[in-house]
């Protein structure tokens, strides 16, 4: 079984070698009060979680913070990197570690984008099919 620790590092460190990733020497958690708009973040080698929100929170935390260390490892182009790009990595590697094609509006977009595209018209039967009831197998039959 592979560890998210094993799969984070995975994710950027390619051809055996560590030059794709930034590596602090540590990464420090801190867990506090940051305002309403902020579920966490990161800089340099420092993650900050909301303490309210984790507190609220009814989900698996340890996504949340996969998200923020792939932060604290990935290179942004000098700054340059659209942000799309660099939070699209980030999630890509919570995905990869176990979310589901419906845990976000993002993911669910992306998924239904990519199956339009094998099925063209997918989205629009789909939506039909839900007029009455919803099932997991909506996705084979259509």
């Amino acid at each position: 079984m592979v560890t998210p620790i094993n799969f984070l590092f995975s994710s950027f460190i390619l051809f055996n070698s560590e030059s794709y990733i930034l590596m602090p020497p540590k990464l420090s958690l801190f867990i506090k009060t940051l305002g309403a708009s902020h579920v966490a973040y990161s800089s340099n080698d420092e993650i900050r979680a909301n303490a309210d929100y984790i507190q609220g929170f009814s989900g698996d935390v340890t996504r949340i913070l996969y998200h923020e260390v792939v932060h604290s490892w990935q290179w942004i182009g000098n700054g340059q990197a659209p942000l799309g790009l660099i939070e699209g990595i980030a999630d890509f590697v919570r995905m990869k570690l176990g979310n589901k094609w419906d845990d976000s509006y993002y993911i669910t977009a992306w998924f239904l984008d990519y199956y339009n595209g094998l099925r063209n018209g997918f989205v629009a039967k789909l939506t039909k099919k839900m007029g009455t009831e919803y099932s997991d197998d909506f996705f084979d039959q259509l």
